[in-house]
């Protein structure tokens, strides 16, 4: 209904009509009878127009595959972190080869979003399907709040009406501690403090390859690392403490750096091809650290499964996950309880609860039979063995 409202110092009747979320305004000269029913004529005139406006398009047929893809992945790429664009990217890239970029949004229902899934969960894994149908049921979700007025589909969200799949999980290989000690004895120069950093600091192999000076303070015994790896992709910085070996190690490759070189981490030029980038800082090291196991003697492990190591041996040293989350420096406790239960660790404490409220039950002891019991493998790989310098264990 019309109301008087004030505009320029001067109070109005003015109409105002919303239809399906669109609204639309109209000032009237003064607060006589005649501006009134002026701006009740209007209201009535301007809300049949806009059902009619909104009748005569067919949003549901409006937006074609590949318009939505663009948007995703433009607003991935200036507010997400790399490694999101990138499997973004990944996903749409795969939807666009299955159905076209002309197909409309408006075709595609459940039937034919779990027919799409269930392909990629019998051609690829039920892991890979999941992770599909996370970011285009998110990006679909997105889609209908940033565009709902320009006409994307407002109905269902089609991929988060398909059930999850089931999974297999291989939790990531973590060697045992020793296995780590042998690999740093073995490295040198650069790559010795390199994989010190990484462990010390319990740190993903990006925030090291981009550490510069800049982020090293000898003076406050601190290392500054930064990350996207955030709820919005913004970055963010976290100071460290260094342990003694961390320090000691940031201080040799201080000594040992070229003239005018920012990175702390430089790429050498050692292979040829390499050559063009000597100075500038790693963007990658993909075969460096099987190569660096193998002349180890030990089983491949990978950059992550340092700072996987890290917390474990930290969880070990008897601290709580609390702690073990700020050095990690995840958003939420949940993401460091699973680090640690994917490697075995009793994160719970299931063992003393059940040890406190039924080891010390009377009873007729009864030895369990080994007999045929297969001898578990992983003993070795979830116990470290030891921890390395600088990390102390408390009592």
């Amino acid at each position: 209904m019309p109301s008087i409202c004030q505009k320029n110092g001067r109070n109005r009747w003015r109409g105002s009509v919303m239809v399906a979320g669109r609204v639309s305004r109209k000032w009237f000269p003064d607060t006589t009878k005649d501006s009134e029913r002026a701006a009740a004529t209007w209201e009535a005139e301007e809300k049949v127009r806009l059902i009619q406006e909104a009748a005569s398009t067919t949003p549901m047929a409006s937006w074609s595959l590949l318009q939505w893809a663009n948007e995703v992945l433009a607003f991935a790429l200036s507010r997400r972190a790399p490694a999101t664009y990138t499997e973004k990217k990944g996903v749409f890239k795969r939807l666009l080869k299955a159905f076209g970029p002309d197909v409309a949004l408006g075709d595609l229902d459940y039937d034919i979003a779990e027919e799409y899934l269930d392909g990629h969960a019998a051609e690829r894994s039920g892991n890979a399907a999941n992770k599909d149908r996370k970011n285009l049921a998110a990006d679909w979700k997105w889609a209908q709040r940033k565009f709902r007025r320009e006409g994307f589909p407002a109905g269902g969200n089609p991929w988060l009406e398909v059930e999850r799949y089931s999974e297999t999980r291989h939790p990531r290989y973590v060697p045992p501690m020793q296995d780590m000690v042998t690999v740093l004895a073995n490295a040198q120069g650069q790559d010795h403090a390199m994989l010190t950093v990484i462990l010390h600091l319990a740190a993903r192999k990006d925030e090291v390859f981009r550490l510069t000076w800049e982020d090293i303070d000898f003076t406050r015994g601190k290392v500054r690392l930064k990350t996207r790896k955030t709820e919005t992709g913004a970055w963010r910085e976290d100071w460290l403490p260094m342990t003694r070996e961390c320090r000691k190690a940031c201080m040799a490759q201080w000594e040992r750096r070229q003239p005018e070189q920012t990175a702390v981490f430089a790429q050498t030029g050692e292979y040829n091809m390499d050559e063009a980038y000597r100075g500038q800082p790693y963007s990658s090291r993909q075969h460096y650290m099987r190569k660096a196991c193998v002349r180890s003697g030990v089983k491949p492990f990978g950059f992550h499964a340092i700072r996987h190591l890290a917390a474990g041996a930290l969880f070990e040293a008897g601290y709580p996950v609390s702690t073990i989350q700020k050095v990690l420096r995840h958003q939420s406790p949940t993401t460091t309880v699973v680090y640690l239960r994917n490697h075995g660790y009793d994160v719970d404490q299931l063992e003393l609860a059940l040890e406190d409220a039924l080891g010390k039950m009377p009873g007729k002891v009864i030895p369990l039979t080994t007999k045929n019991a297969p001898e578990s493998d992983h003993s070795e790989a979830f116990c470290p063995q030891g921890l390395p310098p600088g990390i102390a264990r408390r009592n």
